[in-house]
């Protein structure tokens, strides 16, 4: 993979060098390394990157795909502070592994919802905020509680 090929798909993807450490479990230096031609991209990692960037376009398009058809031209989108939050609320968390990559995903769909003219918005999640709003609206945690959350946030 050349070098330019992987700040291609780190661009693309909205990741920084640590959330692409993070996800395929190798030392920022390699990436560095890769990044500055002093080392190949093994085949195997280079594999590895370009799965996550076809999962990472499947995926936005996926939410733009959701935002088409929701009713709504206002997008909120959740996106989550730590691995903790992360791992026990997204239901991709298995998928993306890190909260990193989760960002780097929710960044670019925001990017490109709001370059195809809707108002995309990045809430963070905040867990003592939403477990007190579940329990006040007696709602169960699940992806469309969660978006309803995010979705709340937005109002003044």
């Amino acid at each position: 993979m050349a070098p330019k090929k992987l700040k291609d798909i780190l661009r693309q993807n909205h990741l920084t060098i640590e959330a692409l450490s993070d996800y395929l479990n190798v030392d920022q230096s390699n990436i560095l390394d890769w990044l500055q031609e002093k080392r190949f991209v093994p085949k195997l990692i280079a594999d590895q990157i370009i799965h996550l960037h076809q999962m990472l376009s499947i995926a936005c398009n996926q939410y733009v795909k959701h935002a088409i058809n929701a009713s709504s031209h206002t997008i909120a989108l959740l996106t989550y502070a730590t691995e903790e939050d992360f791992f026990h609320h997204a239901d991709d968390a298995a998928l993306l592994k890190t909260v990193t990559v989760h960002r780097g995903l929710i960044n670019r769909t925001v990017t490109l919802l709001n370059a195809s003219g809707f108002d995309a918005y990045l809430v963070v999640f905040h867990r003592k905020h939403y477990l007190d709003w579940l329990q006040s609206e007696q709602k169960v945690d699940c992806a469309a509680a969660r978006a309803l959350w995010a979705t709340l946030q937005l109002r003044p």
